[in-house]
């Protein structure tokens, strides 16, 4: 019986058994021969079919199917662990001079300025980027990866300058809710720059760690925080910005580790 999962192999051989109902002792029934033809079947060496052409390229992998270079596990953990030890260190190093150079009200701020970044980015990007490790690699594989980019990009973009408007347009409700006053409405034009930056950067991250480009999207993560940090406690040090200072230095960190993807 011909199995159809096995459509287009040309390795298979078919046999055919006949089963001979006889009364005659088997020592006693005369050899007989049976043509060849009516005993084994060769498969046609035929091209696989076209479903079998979607299982093998579905089935392919990454760097085959794309020529995107990607990191093996043990490298990319360890490249990203070392990584990852280094940029707390800053951070560390970072949050103790902030404290330092920082009034009270200063820090205080800051501190609410990047929550409400922190808060107001994944919300804006509607886990857009969350789905990029399940469809970028399905994409690629079948030549659409243009235009899943162009979409998702386009989404981004759209729900990002949405966002802006209306922060905008309630400037001096915001303000209130997040300093408790209106006066301070002229923190939101940094804050919402910061904000603009960190959702590219996140998407771009996004998009490196779904190729499997673990050592480029840890480069990414240390260069925004040393970039933070030098740009920040610079401002701190020869201006007299204050918090204003370190949100554009939150914001041009951002920047630079986007650029590096």
């Amino acid at each position: 019986i011909r199995d159809p999962r096995y459509r287009g192999t040309s390795s298979l051989r078919w046999m055919k058994f006949a089963v001979v109902k006889t009364s005659e002792p088997l020592e006693d029934c005369p050899p007989r021969t049976i043509p060849l033809e009516d005993t084994i079947e060769t498969a046609s060496l035929e091209s696989p079919s076209p479903d079998t052409q979607d299982d093998e390229a579905a089935n392919s992998s990454l760097p085959e199917a794309t020529g995107i270079e990607t990191d093996s596990l043990s490298s990319g953990v360890v490249f990203m662990m070392g990584l990852a030890i280094a940029q707390r260190g800053v951070g560390f190093l970072r949050t103790t001079v902030f404290c330092r150079l920082l009034g009270e009200q200063e820090l205080g701020q800051w501190s609410l300025v990047f929550s409400f970044v922190m808060l107001s980015a994944p919300m804006t990007l509607m886990g857009i980027t969350g789905s990029f490790g399940r469809y970028v690699e399905h994409y690629l594989q079948r030549g659409q990866a243009r235009s899943f980019f162009r979409h998702t990009g386009t989404a981004v973009l759209s729900l990002t300058a949405s966002v802006l408007i209306g922060i905008w347009i309630c400037r001096d409700y915001v303000s209130w809710l997040l300093f408790g006053s209106t006066d301070q409405s002229t923190l939101l034009v940094p804050a919402m720059a910061t904000l603009t930056t960190t959702i590219l950067y996140n998407y771009l991250l996004e998009v490196v760690i779904a190729l499997r480009r673990i050592k480029v999207g840890s480069t990414m993560e240390l260069i925004s925080s040393w970039s933070f940090a030098t740009v920040s406690i610079g401002l701190l040090t020869f201006t007299e910005l204050g918090s204003y200072g370190v949100i554009l230095g939150f914001a041009l960190g951002n920047l630079l580790g986007a650029a590096y993807a």
